[in-house]
């Protein structure tokens, strides 16, 4: 990536850290907070836009001061679906999530029978996307991708050693992938991780 094609997505970022409160801004509010021009924001939205990630809303902002009030923007709940798959040793918990992190899907899956064999668990975590997606009707082009949790020691899609599971230097992420037989990108890490970045999103 080119250093100016980097800051247009950092700033795309920024845009969307700022409309995951839920509220709708217009661009000149997110300019303001985000300390940048509103030419900045402008092309940033425009690309967020052409993405469906964010909306135009039919509405504008209060007048504050001269000028036309800004039209306002906000997420685009519909605009992208990510799949989150919770591994302990009595069940999986997966979760289908729209882009303001509303749950839309869910199943528990119980695998106190298995848990300790990493082959029969990802064979049926493999089926779990799918089956959410079906659930959900949610177009599955929308789905970004795959997040898997576990309690242990993660690193490069591996499990090095999650001794509740009772596993050991697994490949997790190929194997998913594998078994998945979808272009869906796979991620994999451990489940305090996992929480903490859920808790500060």
């Amino acid at each position: 990536m080119t250093t100016n094609s980097v800051l247009r997505h950092m700033n795309a970022v920024r845009c969307l850290r700022v409309l995951r409160r839920d509220v709708p801004l217009s661009r000149a509010d997110i300019a303001r907070e985000l300390n940048v021009t509103r030419a900045t924001v402008g092309n940033s939205i425009k690309q967020l836009l052409s993405e469906n990630l964010v909306i135009d809303l039919n509405e504008s902002a209060e007048a504050n001061g001269a000028g036309r009030p800004g039209a306002l923007v906000s997420l685009n709940p519909a605009g992208a679906y990510f799949i989150g798959l919770d591994i302990s040793s009595a069940e999986i918990n997966a979760v289908l999530i729209d882009f303001s992190m509303h749950v839309v899907a869910k199943r528990i899956v119980s695998i106190a029978d298995r848990y300790d064999d990493p082959k029969r668990v990802i064979e049926l975590l493999a089926t779990l996307p799918k089956e959410l997606i079906d659930i959900s009707k949610v177009q599955a082009s929308r789905v970004r991708g795959v997040c898997i949790s576990a309690p242990g020691i993660v690193r490069e899609g591996r499990i090095i050693s999650a001794p509740w599971l009772s596993w050991r230097d697994v490949d997790v992420m190929s194997a998913m992938s594998d078994a998945m037989q979808s272009s869906l990108k796979v991620q994999i890490c451990n489940d305090a991780v996992a929480l903490a970045s859920a808790v500060a999103a």
